[in-house]
């Protein structure tokens, strides 16, 4: 695993990412995104039990009844498959704001970094343009994409 972060917030938003608000998309994609996160993730352990429907529980769960968050679902999609996601969000309770757009999901098919590369801009693009100070993710090992240094 490695740590990101990023507080120079200039980028533009790559062309084929969608970004929506809330996370009802999520539901929709939950069984896609369960492929994605284990061929991610299976070399890793530590992680709860992914199920369908266990993002709309972890994101609805007593974690953020205690610190709110506002979600951002980021997604890059070909022809309707979904090749990967990015799930975020920022603390909306006023004495837990922290400036911070954080990363708490990115997984891609075949830990491909080029997808990897443009979900990590469209978060910096979004965290700039809510005025944000800074996007941080803990997240597998896409070494080349922190290699460049987004």
């Amino acid at each position: 695993m490695r740590y990101f972060e990023k507080s120079h917030l200039q980028c533009e938003s790559p062309e084929g990412i969608e970004i929506s608000q809330g996370y009802e998309e999520v539901v929709g994609l939950g069984v896609e995104m369960f492929k994605i996160f284990e061929e991610t993730y299976s070399d890793y352990g530590g992680y709860r039990h992914r199920f369908a429907g266990y993002w709309e529980k972890a994101l609805t769960g007593p974690i953020y009844d205690e610190i709110p968050q506002e979600f951002y679902f980021l997604s890059m999609k070909e022809n309707n498959r979904l090749l990967g996601y990015l799930i975020t969000g920022t603390r909306t309770r006023d004495s837990q704001k922290d400036g911070r757009l954080n990363v708490l999901e990115l997984a891609t098919r075949d830990r491909d970094n080029k997808i990897a590369e443009k979900l990590l801009k469209g978060a910096i693009a979004l965290a700039s343009k809510e005025g944000l100070k800074t996007v941080s993710a803990l997240m597998g090992d896409y070494g080349k994409v922190l290699e460049r240094q987004i």
